[in-house]
């Protein structure tokens, strides 16, 4: 395991700027351009590009770009243990394939602190209502585990996966209270609108995370159904909703949020 660490100091911006560092792309004073495979983004900007076999860590910077740090599909075997910031919609970025692609696997995303992650003017975070601005990103088929972190004062959601089979243990998601712009979500398990359900065998994995702070003021509907914030929101493949909505409410401190947590089985 290569372990790379990345420091914001000027000696070291400056010392980037000549030197190639192995097994991970370093943002000096340039963002860098990647190819998501889901969703299909040919033109998204990551501060750190991860390559298989490396623990990223240190202070990642992510200004004016997309992503704080991109695990292509192609990727395997990456740690990622980092304070990550500002970037413009995704801290984490895990791809999954398509159409018999293949997926990143064996993430881990391990005590990272996440913040400031959405639209940004001149450079400051200033939250909208474009739907956009995650904390940790894993799209279908990305296997590995998401525990321990620090995630606020993201756009539209603290943590996002897809059909995901590891666990999301032990992490303190924070929305930004009442707001009128956007529904924020704290944890999202399950992506419907691709056909990726959360396993509902793999509900028992979701536990000791703390979500509080998901509060939309400004209600609506769309096609009847309200928009409302949500503490965890799973979408399950399968199960009594009771009893999936039971065993995430006592497993985890989920609180002042509009609505705790929202089960919704296929």
């Amino acid at each position: 395991m290569k372990t790379t660490r990345i420091a914001l100091s000027v000696a070291a911006i400056i010392l980037f700027s000549f030197l190639v560092v192995p097994s991970v792309a370093v943002r000096a004073t340039n963002c860098i351009t990647v190819s998501a495979v889901n969703p299909s983004n040919p033109s998204l900007t990551a501060a750190v590009v991860a390559t298989s076999g490396t623990t990223i860590t240190g202070n990642i910077d992510a200004s004016t770009c997309d992503v704080g740090v991109f695990v292509p599909n192609t990727v395997s075997d990456v740690t990622i243990s980092a304070t990550i910031h500002d970037a413009n919609q995704y801290g984490v970025f895990a791809d999954g394939g398509v159409s018999g692609q293949p997926n990143a696997t064996d993430v881990f995303v391990t005590g990272s602190t996440i913040f400031n992650v959405g639209n940004h003017n001149n450079g400051v975070f200033s939250p909208n209502g474009v739907q956009t601005g995650i904390g940790i990103y894993f799209s279908n088929g990305v296997t590995g585990s998401i525990s321990g972190n620090t995630i606020y004062n993201y756009q539209k959601g603290g943590i996002v996966v897809f059909d995901f089979t590891g666990s999301v243990t032990d992490n303190t998601v924070t929305g930004l209270g009442p707001v009128k712009f956007i529904a924020q979500n704290g944890i999202q398990l399950g992506y419907p609108e691709q056909g990726r359900y959360f396993p509902a065998s793999n509900v028992v994995n979701v536990a000791g995370n703390v979500v509080t702070g998901n509060i939309y003021t400004e209600g609506g509907t769309a096609g009847g159904v309200p928009y409302v914030s949500t503490g965890i929101l799973v979408y399950a493949s399968s199960g009594p909703v009771g009893e999936l909505q039971s065993s995430i409410q006592t497993t985890n401190e989920v609180s002042q949020n509009q609505a705790d947590v929202v089960v919704s089985v296929a």
